[in-house]
């Protein structure tokens, strides 16, 4: 006897990204919002943990903000008037935990979240922080520890890159070796 917690998937879908229940499907859980990995003028990679087998699709919805500190109106994300962008992942879900929005609005704040949806429902995530696309330069004083515990400040624009032999490239200032493998990079304001 069919029980109202079970899907039913019609035969004909079984194999075209829709697999046949084997247990009892909850709509799924609201997911967290995604990480941001990355950000360039018109695009912002996305990462997140792998989905409940259940989830069957997933909309990544970007919204424009008019500054960072705009206060984030879910209500207003209308792709077909121009605003926000939307990405829809229907395949390969369970293997799928990043993505790339792209076409985005350069020099632009951009909040994110995920919707995912299953057999028995659709659930929202919760929002990212905002990300700006587009070059931002900041000055900001860089303090760094070295092995000698003597401690270092310089100002740079740009961004500071770490390896793991404790070397550190300070673009656009020329490299600067902090000559021990266990150093540090804090960023001060």
């Amino acid at each position: 006897m069919f029980q109202s917690s079970q899907a039913v998937v019609p035969p004909h879908m079984i194999g075209h990204g829709i697999k046949a229940p084997s247990v009892d499907i909850l709509p799924p859980a609201a997911p967290p919002a995604p990480s941001i990995e990355g950000a360039t003028n018109d695009s912002v990679m996305l990462c997140w943990d792998l989905l409940d087998e259940s989830v069957v699709r997933i909309v990544l919805q970007a919204l424009p903000l008019k500054k960072e500190t705009s206060k984030v109106h879910w209500a207003k994300f209308d792709p077909a008037k121009g605003h926000g962008k939307r990405v829809v992942i229907s395949k390969n879900i369970d293997r799928i935990n990043s993505a790339i929005v792209s076409g985005l609005t350069r020099k632009t704040y951009y909040v994110f979240r995920m919707v995912v949806a299953n057999m028995r429902g659709t659930a929202e995530g919760e929002t990212t922080l905002p990300v700006y696309t587009g070059v931002q330069k900041a000055k900001r004083k860089i303090s760094i520890f070295g092995g000698t515990g003597k401690h270092h400040n310089t100002s740079t624009t740009g961004s500071v890159n770490v390896s793991r032999k404790g070397s550190m490239d300070m673009s656009r200032k020329g490299s600067l070796d902090s000559r021990s493998p266990a150093a540090s990079v804090t960023s001060v304001s």
